[in-house]
């Protein structure tokens, strides 16, 4: 039964020859290296509808985005949007990818929840989203833009991951607080970081990718640390 499931699983996520070992019950470190990338990327990008939503319901419930950094909301959805259109293009397996499209859309949504509750003027908004839509996604995934500048998106991906948490992570410490963050989309954050170093690893040759992922899990893990230290701070005060 158990090898039943496991070759049902092989051949819906591996290559022929892992379906072939798996067979004649036959075990293989490396497709059992890639069965498991493969799994731990689909499980990515499930968990990854669900990625931006408990900060999502926390600023809706709160009708509040204090504490929040809009520059922050802003790279996020050029990051996500970026890495979801560079595996596009590289045509990469997209269990390796697909989360970045799945919350590009999350990270829109919190945009516009910030311009409706942070009191953004209408001229600020329009020119955001024309800039957005006219000089970002346009041409991302259009089609339209040269073969080196794909090159380095991943080097473009670490310079926008720093501006979006050393961003918050200054802002955190500012205020002495964590204010309206939530706590589990930020642990989600550094969970699926980590598990992408593995996936990166074990699926792509893409040494800048490798470092992109072990940056922003550095990154993650800060804003961790600042959680449990306020909310410390917070127990001393109450």
């Amino acid at each position: 039964m158990l090898v039943f499931f496991l070759l049902s699983l092989t051949q819906a996520l591996s290559p022929e020859e892992c379906i072939s070992n798996l067979s004649n019950y036959e075990i293989d470190q490396q497709c059992l290296s890639l069965l498991l990338s493969k799994s731990l990327g689909y499980s990515i990008v499930g968990a990854s509808l669900m990625l931006k939503f408990p900060q999502i319901l926390k600023i809706y419930k709160n009708s509040s985005v204090s504490g929040i950094s809009l520059t922050s909301f802003y790279f996020e959805v050029l990051g996500f949007s970026i890495m979801a259109a560079y595996g596009l293009h590289r045509q990469q397996p997209f269990s390796t990818y697909g989360e970045y499209a799945i919350i590009s859309i999350q990270c829109i949504i919190q945009v516009i929840l910030y311009w409706a509750l942070g009191g953004v003027s209408r001229k600020h908004i329009i020119t955001i989203s024309n800039s957005f839509m006219f000089l970002w996604f346009i041409p991302l995934f259009g089609n339209i833009l040269p073969e080196f500048f794909w090159n380095y998106v991943p080097i473009y991906g670490i310079g926008m991951n720093s501006i979006v948490k050393i961003s918050q992570i200054f802002a955190n410490y500012n205020n002495g607080s964590t204010g309206n963050l939530s706590f589990i989309t930020n642990f989600m954050n550094l969970a699926g970081t980590i598990a992408r170093i593995f996936t990166t690893f074990a699926e792509l040759s893409d040494t800048l990718l490798l470092l992109n992922y072990s940056w922003g899990a550095l990154l993650n893990f800060i804003i961790i640390i600042q959680f449990v230290v306020y909310w410390n701070d917070k127990s001393k005060n109450s």
